[in-house]
């Protein structure tokens, strides 16, 4: 059973040194409550933590003028219940964001208040694993599950104003400082797709509609969805539509009609 081997919430000394350390339990956690500070050159404030998994480094730090206050864990044993995998924490060592800061600060302090029976009962250092991940996800209620949906608005933001560009799944991730993985989760969750599969489904849509366009080539419509390569752009939209560029153009346009009056007549 995982459980919590030691936690705490500390306010941390501005002049706390640089950590760099690997991690040898099954995971440690971090929920930063105020202030700010790095883990591994990231910049983390409130509602953002870490999570470092069993043999990961990792180098964290407070900021010197507004240290960081945060509430740590230490999980061990075994994880026979699943409860890391349904807790939307990263798949990997990495940074999450959470919204439910002030729940997470008034349990903590109870649960490591220093009381005898913390470091001896398993019983309740289980338990307390198991409130504490319960935060987590569609387990943290109302609050949380309404901050994970404004992740993937800012991620879907994102995607709309740089979808014409290169961008990756891991770029969108890192310019909203979440995990790869669970911005994945999410927006599974919310909206029955991956990241990626939202990602190509935007691009296709803004190439059908550039391609009732007469005077613009496939070419031209593959750069400005992001693609370097017309061929692949070809094959990407041949598999995810059913026709080819040509092919659509020539459905949707039709013969001797404007291409404002064949998308009418195509959808």
């Amino acid at each position: 059973m995982l459980y919590i081997d030691v936690g705490a919430v500390e306010q941390c000394e501005p002049d706390k040194g640089r950590l760099r350390v690997v991690c040898p339990d099954v995971a440690w956690v971090h929920y930063v409550l105020s202030g700010k500070g790095t883990y591994n050159g990231t910049v983390l404030g409130r509602g953002e933590g870490f999570a470092v998994y069993q043999n990961d480094r990792c180098e964290y730090a407070p900021d010197p003028e507004e240290p960081w206050k945060y509430v740590w864990i230490r999980l061990a044993g075994e994880d026979t219940e699943g409860l890391l995998a349904r807790s939307d924490l990263p798949g990997t060592s990495g940074t999450f964001r959470f919204g439910y800061a002030e729940r997470l600060e008034s349990l903590a302090t109870v649960l490591f208040a220093g009381a005898e029976g913390w470091t001896d009962s398993r019983g309740v250092r289980e338990a307390s694993a198991k409130l504490i991940l319960s935060l987590h996800g569609d387990r943290g209620g109302a609050e949380g599950d309404g901050r994970s949906n404004v992740w993937v608005e800012q991620a879907k933001e994102y995607i709309a104003l740089h979808y014409h560009r290169r961008i990756r799944v891991e770029e969108i991730a890192q310019a909203l400082h979440i995990d790869r993985k669970y911005l994945r989760n999410l927006f599974v969750r919310h909206t029955g797709m991956s990241t990626a599969a939202y990602l190509l489904d935007y691009r296709m849509t803004r190439a059908k509609t550039l391609l009732t366009a007469a005077d613009v080539t496939v070419g031209e419509v593959a750069a400005s969805v992001g693609y370097d390569d017309p061929l692949a752009f070809s094959k990407a939209f041949k598999k995810h539509v059913g026709l080819s560029p040509t092919a659509y153009r020539q459905r949707a346009i039709g013969v001797g009609g404007s291409p404002q009056t064949a998308v009418k007549k195509f959808f």
